[in-house]
């Protein structure tokens, strides 16, 4: 027990420290201890606007309307009475006012107000309120949030990729430091977080986006509570020093007066206080056609055109290494704009995986085009070394050419190597049309089957693996599972 109040007695510290030093309050900063009728605590919250998703900082803004409602039948006749003298005494002051859009008017002082801390925001640029208290004893605070909020996020599934958005609100609860039985004759028995109504969209009406680059596809509220000294015993990377009066991570039992858990684990400061959080999600959903067009499109047309190779002649190792070069640097060119539209990870994302697919296949291509044209010299050398071509032995070009089943004549020699480069071509057609036409015809034949081999190879292997990239990896992603 002694561990237990210390810990409260910390947590009042702290929470105190940060409502009333903090350089932003939180829009949902309460006041006054709720009476034994406040139980419970309900909170709808509608989504107004989605202003925007800094993927760079991994942050989001957006106007959150929050309706807070509870039970505290004293309420509405303590309002009502500090309401009059607001408006008929002018010696009386009013430390809080129902609205601050509407002042010198409803009086709430004394009332008690849940108050809530919002665990992940970075900053809230404004905030409006209003309170509705009714004759029955009902409550609601209405007050817009217009904040930014930090979180993780994962973009493993860019440009197919949906996630949550979380608000992580956190109540405090004085009643487990403050004993009520002196104040209203009885102990509270604490109040409870109840989520209730919410929406994607509340007032900002209109056609258009919800954000630039996202959509808004579903809205929830959830509730969870957590031990907080669980919390500190599984997220201390370091250890308190043992002379710590208030140990977060004991290390011995002299730091907590030899209290331990069923485990035997020593129990900080913070064990048994139980914390409530509300969490409000926002599903979003990116707009991928802008994405596919301007970063998928252009590497797929580069693929496209490296399968134009194929149509080029399967001799012109040249024209085609030309290509691949050429495709290779705009390849480069379009991975630098990829890469500016993507937030630097740990990860590579599926457009970064099929860029890289990309090389390989414009890399592929490159050795497909070397390796057969190497084939064509090693069938030519081992020709040639047969005899079979002009720089052989036995028999020569010119005795291969004069050999009868070359079956051509003086003449149509003479018709052959007339002209510019008459002579070559007269060799080559003696090459051709000679001994060694089986050969070379076989040849250019497993060469153009070789080539039609690849190119359908590398086409379908990189049309798979495209495919499988999208589809793998695309659709929700969920930041938060549940433990």
């Amino acid at each position: 027990m002694g561990v237990v109040k210390l810990g409260v007695t910390l947590v009042a510290l702290l929470l105190a420290l940060h409502l009333t030093d903090a350089q932003m309050e939180s829009p949902l900063k309460g006041q006054g201890v709720p009476r034994l009728e406040t139980t419970a605590v309900f909170v709808s919250a509608y989504l107004d606007r989605l202003l925007d998703v800094n993927e760079d900082n991994y942050r989001w803004e957006a106007v959150v309307y929050f309706y807070i409602a509870w039970t505290d039948f004293s309420a509405f006749d303590t309002m009502q009475a500090q309401s009059e003298q607001v408006l008929t005494n002018s010696s009386f002051k009013c430390d809080f006012y129902c609205s601050n859009v509407l002042e010198q008017a409803l009086c709430c002082s004394n009332i008690y107000l849940p108050s809530f801390f919002f665990k992940n925001a970075y900053g809230f640029p404004q905030d409006r309120e209003i309170m509705y208290p009714a004759d029955d004893g009902s409550m609601l605070w209405e007050v817009r949030v217009h904040g930014i909020y930090y979180q993780p996020m994962d973009f493993s599934h860019f440009p197919f990729d949906s996630f949550d958005l979380a608000l992580e609100l956190r109540l405090y609860d004085p009643t487990i430091l403050i004993s009520t039985d002196w104040l209203w004759g009885a102990n509270h028995t604490g109040v409870t977080v109840v989520p209730s109504s919410g929406g994607k969209k509340i007032y900002t009406i209109g056609r258009g986006d919800d954000a630039s680059s996202w959509a808004v596809t579903d809205y929830s509220l959830e509730t969870y509570s957590v031990d907080m000294g669980s919390w500190f015993s599984q997220y201390s990377d370091l250890n308190s020093d043992p002379y710590d009066p208030m140990p977060l991570a004991p290390v011995n039992a002299n730091q907590t007066g030899g209290y331990v858990d069923e485990s035997g684990n020593l129990l900080n400061v913070f064990n048994g206080v139980t914390d409530q959080h509300l969490a409000i999600l926002i599903t979003v959903e990116r707009f991928w056609k802008p994405s596919l067009i301007n970063a998928v499109l252009p590497v797929v047309l580069v693929f496209t055109l490296g399968l134009m190779t194929f149509f080029t002649s399967e001799s012109s190792l040249d024209t085609r290494l030309e290509i691949v070069v050429t495709l290779f640097l705009a390849l480069t060119a379009v991975q630098f704009v990829v890469i500016g539209q993507i937030p630097t990870s740990s990860y590579v994302v599926p457009t970064q995986q099929l860029v890289l697919t990309t090389y390989i296949f414009l890399f592929l291509l490159a050795i497909e085009s070397i390796a057969k044209r190497k084939e064509a010299w090693r069938r030519y050398c081992k020709l040639r070394d047969q005899g079979k071509l002009e720089g052989g032995q036995n028999p020569t070009l010119a005795s291969a050419a004069s050999a009868p089943q070359a079956k051509l004549d003086l003449e149509q020699q003479e018709a052959n190597s007339s002209g510019i480069g008459g002579e070559e071509k007269g060799l080559r057609s003696v090459t051709t049309l000679g001994q060694m036409t089986a050969d070379e015809a076989f040849g250019q034949y497993i060469e153009h089957m070789v080539d039609n081999l690849s190119a359908v190879f590398l086409a379908v292997g990189y049309s798979v693996t495209a495919i499988l990239i999208f589809t793998l990896q695309s659709g929700y992603i969920d930041l938060f599972p549940v433990a």
